[in-house]
């Protein structure tokens, strides 16, 4: 079932707007309850008449989509977890509110996390008659292609998940049950190659002694493993039963003892023997371990160092080019910019207060807020959301759009709404919320 999405925002706050499906009973027994109550874990919803339409209000300051938060970045197993959760968890609060599951929306651009990605909020749409098995298996197939395959746990997790998603019935408890399952019956040949990909773009020598043994630690189960540890203790057992019978022949010729001191005796020293046998298995499982980890941290630690050598050169090379051209436009007569770094990019200057940081457009896109860990330009005002903005850039020319922030972003004192983008134009005053820019290209 196809949902169509319109934005508005107040002083204060940002909505997304959708119209009530055509088959709806305005006066039903979910409208009342959905409207009626805060359901933990959903975007909060408001009902509006409008020439006999009804529209469902749902509050999103602060928040962004899920389809806008991992457009460029890569899924980890932290989100796979949480997001199986909270869908589980929301199913619960339908429940228990007598709402049912179907009016749950699974689709990308409806699911919506606040700026730190520690809450899950979905929307529900009474009316919504989509089968939620397909929304899920739709949801995984989405997020397949976004896992990260240098992580072994979520491309464990994802590809368990896009497995049991596709078993028929669908059953949420099956898909749940692979978080405890961890590293068992999953087809990892996507991950080896991609991992093979990876050892030709930065060769290393010990990359394909890592990607074996990825293979070899993802691929066996835990039947293997204990099949493997009763093997151990089995060879083990015929060095103890040699160990206790020379025991027996030394007590034999120095000690007189009662039989059942002998059988007690050669008992004690096969045990002793097997478990000893045991702990030097264990012993050397966990230094093997150790090392397969080092491993893994020496190829890691590699590719990093292979991307800031190549960092470094480009940057060497645009300096010296940089060079080059300033001397060239000096000799010519061409007046230069000297006292900033941005030059060739457009940038957002400090209007207002005249101390602000710098905006430049050298990236095809640039997230603006006040959380650090999850912008790329932070600005120094409490009246700006931890996720404000974000500058686009598409073929040179710069296109800004407000995240649903509290306070607002305006162009020339015109405020952005919901997901307008807007292309910007030299000369141009920008302000988030109380700081103001003016755009200079």
């Amino acid at each position: 079932m196809e949902v169509e999405a319109e934005y508005k925002r107040d002083l204060n706050h940002n909505y997304m707007i959708i119209k009530s499906p055509q088959n709806v009973d305005l006066n039903s027994f979910k409208i009342r309850m959905l409207v009626g109550n805060v359901l933990e874990g959903f975007l909060k919803c408001r009902l509006h008449m409008l020439d006999n339409q009804a529209l469902f209000y749902y509050e999103i300051t602060s928040r962004q989509s899920l389809a806008f938060m991992y457009r460029n970045a890569m899924v980890d197993a932290k989100l796979l977890e949480q997001l199986v959760t909270a869908v589980s968890e929301a199913l619960e609060v339908l429940d228990s509110y007598l709402l049912g599951g179907q009016g749950l929306i699974l689709l990308p651009e409806y699911i919506y996390l606040d700026a730190g990605r520690q809450k899950i909020s979905f929307c529900y749409l009474p009316g919504y008659e989509a089968n939620l098995g397909e929304e899920f298996r739709a949801l995984t197939e989405y997020l397949l292609p976004k896992i990260d395959h240098t992580c072994q746990d979520a491309v464990v997790l994802g590809y368990g998940i896009y497995r049991k998603a596709m078993e028929e019935p669908f059953d949420l408890m099956s898909v749940l049950a692979v978080f405890r399952r961890r590293g068992q019956d999953n087809d990892l040949s996507d991950f080896v190659s991609s991992r093979k990909k990876r050892s030709e773009e930065f060769p290393d020598a010990k990359t394909e002694r890592k990607d074996a043994l990825i293979q070899e630690f993802l691929g066996s189960d835990e039947e293997e493993e204990e099949e493997e540890k009763s093997s151990r203790a089995v060879r083990a057992v015929p060095p103890a039963a040699a160990a206790a019978l020379c025991g027996i022949f030394i007590l034999l010729k120095w000690v007189t003892l009662p039989v059942w001191a002998y059988l007690v005796i050669v008992g004690l020293m096969i045990a002793g023997a097997a478990a000893g046998g045991i702990w030097l298995y264990r012993s050397r499982k966990e230094e093997e371990d150790r090392e397969i980890e080092q491993e893994f941290r020496n190829v890691e630690e590699k590719a990093e160092f292979h991307m800031r050598e190549k960092s470094c050169a480009e940057s060497m090379r645009f300096d010296a080019e940089k060079e080059e051209t300033d001397d060239a436009d000096r000799q010519e007569g061409v007046t230069v910019c000297l006292g900033y770094a941005g030059v060739g990019n457009p940038y957002l200057s400090g209007v207002q207060p005249a101390a602000l940081p710098t905006i430049t457009a050298d990236r095809e896109l640039i997230l603006i807020g006040t959380l650090p860990q999850a912008v790329d330009v932070v600005l120094p005002s409490k009246a700006v959301s931890r996720m404000h903005a974000k500058i686009e850039k598409k073929s040179g020319e710069c296109y800004l759009t407000d995240l649903n922030s509290k306070n607002g972003t305006f162009i020339n004192e015109q405020p952005l709404i919901g997901e307008e983008e807007r292309r910007l134009q030299d000369g141009d005053k920008v302000r988030f919320a109380d700081l103001t820019y003016q755009y200079c290209k």
